[in-house]
């Protein structure tokens, strides 16, 4: 011990005289750079202020006439152009929790300083029992947590906040409408739990969502949700937590739009216990497959109902089976020419364990015709307020179950 600390002293102290000829050379060779009056020099703590607003703290390695390099307090060397700097606060250093923001900054864009301290906040407060470090990106109505790298965070933020926006767009609502805030008039947040393997899952289970759920979740469920890849809740709070497995990060994201969509419809102009879950998983999918093109929730063909929990793996080759719309049209399409579709009385009556990717199929397809007719948001809406599928189609469609159920089978035979 003693022969190590003799050798590493003469190291150490070679190293500071190395970066001290360094700093020598970087100020002497190196030309000035000017930025609105003022010269950035190259030193051990700055503040960059760039013209969009934000800040950027660390240390300026170099400056030239086009472009100024940036050492960032996570050890990422950052480089800007000139004409984007603003102005350089040489010396000084932003305050942790500042300079975090900052740099969350573009895994958190439409958030203000702020919020994004909040959402930082929010992280420590839930990784703290699990034991872990969470990450965290977020957009004004979709907050990410999890052991993923932020970049892929941000693509599941993305995923719920399109859809957020899409359901405003086909509903023609205030997005406080259809997410309410617990607290204000303002507009909610969807709280996304996203994990890379299954004991990390678990661990929030155990450690966080126990604290957190209310009475809609008693015991038999949240053994189900333990066992299961992942879940979504609406109270207390609109919540979704999922584990990864072997998925793509686009199963990820393609999932948590078709999470998103079914507590959406839900809470907008809520109605009760009113869960069909045919138009549930329709809806659910049609909005998946609008934003994405694919479908990787309902993509495993499987020989039963109920059998999606023992057949749809983590391990399971989501992307290659999933079922893009055109393949799906035709299956209907064939279901449909065979007489092997079901009545709309037959759908309305399906629970969730006993739908199988057929039925899903044309549930889908009926809210593509629904739509196709402007009928679809006053057919929700009203089958919201009477509770019933035979009110729906005659409130809203004018024809009883039989005869609208015939009107669609003659589009899909016209259109498909």
């Amino acid at each position: 011990m003693i022969g190590s600390r003799l050798v590493a002293r003469p190291v150490a102290v070679f190293a500071v005289a190395a970066l001290a000829v360094v700093a020598r050379l970087v100020v002497l060779v190196v030309p000035p750079l000017v930025v609105s009056l003022v010269t950035i020099e190259a030193c051990r703590a700055d503040i960059l202020y760039l013209k969009d607003g934000t800040r950027v703290g660390g240390q300026i390695l170099s400056q030239s006439e086009r472009l100024v390099r940036v050492r960032t307090s996570d050890g990422k060397v950052r480089t800007f152009r000139v004409e984007d700097v603003e102005r350089a606060d040489k010396g000084k250093d932003l305050a942790p929790d500042d300079d975090r923001a900052e740099r969350d900054g573009p895994f958190m864009p439409g958030l203000d300083v702020a919020t994004r301290k909040f959402v930082r906040d929010e992280a420590r407060r839930f990784g703290r029992p699990m034991g872990l470090s969470l990450d965290a990106a977020a957009r004004p109505n979709a907050w990410v947590f999890g052991d993923h790298s932020q970049s892929d965070l941000s693509q599941v933020a993305h995923a719920i906040q399109k859809t957020v926006t899409d359901f405003c767009d086909i509903f023609k609502c205030d997005v406080a409408d259809a997410l309410p805030s617990r607290s204000s008039d303002q507009p909610g947040a969807f709280y996304c739990f996203q994990f890379a393997q299954e004991p990390a899952y678990l661990k929030f289970m155990d450690k966080v969502f126990t604290r957190l759920r209310d009475d809609s979740v008693n015991d038999e469920r949240l053994a189900l949700m333990r066992r299961q890849k992942g879940f979504w809740i609406m109270t207390p709070r609109p919540l979704m937590a999922r584990y990864r497995g072997a998925a793509t990060l686009q199963s990820l994201t393609s999932n948590a739009s078709h999470q998103a969509s079914h507590a959406l419809l839900l809470m907008y102009a809520p109605a009760g216990d009113w869960m069909p879950w045919w138009l549930l998983e329709g809806f659910a999918t049609w909005q998946e497959i609008r934003l994405t093109g694919l479908n990787l929730t309902y993509c495993i063909d499987v020989a039963g109902a109920g059998d999606y929990v023992r057949d749809g793996t983590p391990k399971a080759d989501e992307l290659k089976k999933a079922k893009i719309a055109d393949r799906w049209r035709r299956d209907v399409k064939r279901s449909v020419r065979d007489h092997d579709d079901k009545t709309f009385g037959a759908l309305a009556k399906l629970s969730l364990n006993k739908t199988l990717l057929a039925d899903v199929q044309q549930s889908w397809s009926v809210v593509e015709w629904l739509n196709s007719q402007e009928l679809l948001v006053r057919f929700v809406l009203v089958y919201k307020r009477t509770g019933s599928i035979d009110g729906a189609c005659r409130d809203a469609l004018g024809s009883d179950p039989a005869a609208a159920h015939h009107k669609w089978s003659a589009w899909v035979r016209k259109t498909y």
